[in-house]
């Protein structure tokens, strides 16, 4: 099976992939590989430029959780696109309770503290009884949220079918959205980029939330209303805004959501493909292919995820 690798760190997708007897071409340069492969591990960046410059192959899977860049240029080409599940959610998680936990435990405060010897306890917060909504209750999100009943939180979710599921208390549908999200204490965004969800962290949907609300985006950065986050922050001093996703990446050095002083930023690395987690889905649909079995993680490219 010939097989192309198109990632910025091919060299170390390369390495691993032959240690379990899988020869493949190697680059980050999609236009130096006219012929054609019977896969493609790739960036999906990476992977459209190579099929809209007339490279062929039937299946690509991707490197990276979005695929937002290659859902045009597949879907042309009749191409299956399989997607990276299941390792995420333990990194978003460590991500967002990093932060939590932080701030609940005072631990700046206390570090300060202990700089300048100053021995002053302050009764800590909690996170017992708060109450926390995702956005896409995918593996990502539902990892998160169990994570967050461990805390003796509130789940709550948001999904495009509404389905319930048991880490979260209550799920509701798109339609349901307001409702679902009133009064949460803490929003995580894990949606994918589509259509639908451009633009939906807007200014309608965070008054819905307690007034000290913290928001995460850790999604997509076109889900973000920037005016509608600017205004609420404004109104609700005592709310917050963790953003780790943009519209345009890198943020801009001039950009006004540097020096907010209710907003942390983090350059989109909330979760990272590590290679090697990525190569064993890799192998496992490699197997699965070469058995004619359905590949698993298959990408619906009308939805885009």
């Amino acid at each position: 099976m010939k097989v192309l690798i198109l990632d910025e760190d091919y060299r170390q997708y390369q390495q691993l992939l032959l240690a379990e007897g899988v020869a493949a071409d190697a680059r980050c340069d999609p236009t130096v590989f006219p012929a054609d492969y019977d896969a493609l591990l790739a960036q999906p960046d990476l992977a459209a430029r190579y099929l809209e410059q007339g490279g062929q192959t039937p299946w690509v899977q991707s490197t990276w959780a979005g695929v937002d860049a290659l859902v045009t240029a597949a879907g042309a080409a009749g191409v299956v696109v399989t997607g990276v599940k299941d390792i995420f959610g333990p990194q978003m998680a460590e991500y967002v309770f990093g932060y939590l936990l932080s701030d609940v435990r005072s631990l700046s405060f206390f570090r300060a503290q202990q700089d300048s010897r100053c021995w002053s306890p302050v009764p800590p917060k909690t996170l017992v009884g708060k109450t926390m909504s995702v956005l896409g209750t995918g593996t990502i999100g539902a990892h998160v949220a169990g994570v967050a009943q461990s805390f003796g939180m509130e789940t709550r979710g948001v999904s495009r079918s509404g389905q319930q599921h048991e880490n979260f208390d209550v799920v509701g549908s798109a339609d349901e959205i307001l409702n679902v999200l009133a009064g949460t204490d803490v929003l995580i965004n894990t949606l994918p980029g589509t259509e639908q969800t451009r633009g939906i962290l807007n200014a309608s949907l965070l008054d819905v939330l307690s007034t000290d609300a913290t928001l995460f985006n850790l999604g997509r950065g076109n889900a973000l209303c920037e005016d509608g986050l600017r205004n609420w922050l404004k109104v609700h001093e005592r709310a917050s805004a963790v953003l780790d996703v943009f519209a345009a990446e890198p943020l801009a050095s001039d950009h006004w959501l540097w020096q907010h002083p209710q907003i942390s930023i983090t350059p989109h690395i909330s979760a990272f493909s590590f290679p090697g987690d990525v190569v064993k889905l890799f192998l496992g649909n490699l197997r699965r292919r070469s058995r004619g079995d359905d590949l698993k993680y298959v990408i619906d490219l009308d939805l885009g995820y």
